[in-house]
């Protein structure tokens, strides 16, 4: 006797994950005790400061008053988070943050920018020139050392640079003297983001603060199901299917037409999703959704169907008379 073989419920019940637009996932005010050189955002993220150049009782790389400052690195001295934050679920991330310098760039006895020129010679004498490079990877080559100050930004997903800005590079002006800087991204698919900032300043009265760090993640991490399952699905030819990206979010639906769906049975965008109608051995694949956010940037997942020929078989019987 041979039996039909149903790998597929064929009640459908439509289950829908509501996912926040926009979320922070480190905001750090710099609100612990004066002195600190270690910290937890408001999320419980851990970061941590190394100044390996600071005279020890005079010079810092800590919080002081609400902000984290540098006083009088006398070499490079960084920030980073401690091993990085999860951003698997994020399609898109801004990071915002304020900045503050002591004195103002131009001109002599402030602030020293790495090509400044103070009438006919660089402000900061010696061979090689430190206008010559202004590289913040190579701080304190030739003309650089004792003199240069700056403030670098680094972004970095799973281990690359995505992004960089540099204060007290080739042309700073007074008006880099306070302010915000703010990047946005996609995170094409990455997992693990860090941000590191490395700073450097030379005088007990030059000084360089960083405050209100906030990094927001877009939320967009799509997920299909067949009534409630995530595949592979076997299911038999003639069966209807109905695909749903269960993960919907505001910052999907702000974008327009947020889905669209690939596989060899055809494709279909702008809704979450996706039926396919008296299946056959040719729909078997691989289905892939991509999902956009507001700010443009994908990220996708796949499910695999497998459709198979069932039949219903029953043995009759046979009887033999002998005479």
């Amino acid at each position: 006797m041979g039996r039909k073989r149903n790998w597929l419920v064929v009640i459908f019940v439509l289950r829908v994950i509501l996912l926040n637009s926009q979320t922070a996932i480190f905001t750090e005010p710099f609100n612990e005790s004066n002195g600190s050189t270690t910290g937890n955002s408001v999320e419980g993220e851990s970061w941590s400061t190394d100044c390996p150049t600071c005279v020890p009782g005079v010079d810092y790389f800590a919080t002081l008053n609400g902000k984290l400052r540098n006083l009088d690195s006398n070499g490079p001295a960084t920030f980073s988070l401690d091993g990085g934050i999860d951003v698997s679920h994020c399609s898109s991330i801004k990071i915002s943050f304020e900045f503050a310098f002591s004195e103002p760039w131009e001109g002599s006895g402030n602030m020293e920018y790495c090509d400044e020129v103070n009438g006919t010679s660089p402000a900061c004498t010696g061979s090689p020139s430190c206008g010559s490079t202004c590289d913040p990877s190579t701080p304190l080559i030739g003309a650089c050392d004792g003199c240069w100050d700056f403030l670098w930004t680094q972004i970095f997903l799973d281990g690359n640079q995505e992004a960089e800005d540099l204060i007290g590079g080739l042309g700073t002006t007074d008006m880099d003297q306070s302010g915000m800087r703010m990047f946005q991204f996609c995170t094409e698919e990455a997992s693990l983001l860090d941000l590191k900032f490395t700073t450097q300043t030379w005088a007990n009265d030059e000084w360089v603060e960083i405050d209100n760090i906030v990094i927001t993640c877009w939320e967009n991490d799509p997920l299909i199901e067949i009534a409630g399952n995530q595949g592979p699905i076997n299911v038999c030819a003639g069966e209807d299917i109905s695909m749903c990206e269960i993960n919907v979010s505001t910052s999907k639906l702000n974008g327009g037409n947020a889905w669209a769906w690939n596989g060899p049975g055809g494709s279909s965008s702008g809704s979450n999703k996706f039926d396919l109608f008296d299946v056959q051995a040719s729909d078997s694949g691989n289905y892939v959704v991509t999902s956009t956010d507001s700010n443009n940037c994908t990220a996708t997942d796949d499910i695999e169907i497998i459709v198979e020929y069932c039949c219903d078989a029953n043995a009759g019987t046979l009887s033999i008379s002998k005479n």
